[in-house]
């Protein structure tokens, strides 16, 4: 009974999502954010790109002029008007911060275009059964050295 006991609780920690996310892990974490987000947005604007790597209830918050808003994913790639035309200058993101417990994560990464700071982003993520998600985003947007 013991044995038993013990082939099923393995069974179940080796099926659960969090033994999927914590196998999955940073390095996924990591292609999900350059693709969709880095890629998708800042270098191919591939909106095709973007929806691979986040979840369709996506959503980003804005504070603008000391007001919230919310932005769903459909919408954001709207505002950002994608039409798989490379940026002549494309962005590049670095992850400064990753943290995951389980099949939540966090990622704080800088954007910037050419030398210049545009953004420091914080993008929310789960392991979802596709995979790595990301599911929210909200943003600092940096002045402009002008």
């Amino acid at each position: 009974m013991k044995n038993q006991l013990l082939v099923v609780a393995l069974i179940l920690s080796l099926t659960s999502p969090v033994a999927f996310a914590a196998e999955d892990g940073e390095a996924a974490i990591r292609e999900v954010i350059e693709r969709a987000y880095i890629q998708g947005i800042w270098v191919q604007r591939d909106p095709d790109l973007v929806r691979s790597g986040f979840a369709p209830t996506f959503v980003m918050q804005i504070h603008w002029k000391g007001e919230l808003s919310t932005r769903t994913l459909d919408e954001w790639i709207g505002r950002m008007k994608l039409d798989k035309v490379p940026r002549e200058e494309p962005g590049r993101g670095e992850i400064t911060i990753l943290e995951i417990t389980g099949q939540a994560a966090v990622a704080r990464v800088d954007v910037y275009v050419g030398a210049t700071h545009e953004y420091t982003d914080y993008l929310g993520l789960y392991h979802t059964a596709e995979g790595w998600r990301i599911v929210t985003k909200h943003f600092h947007s940096h002045p402009s050295p002008d």
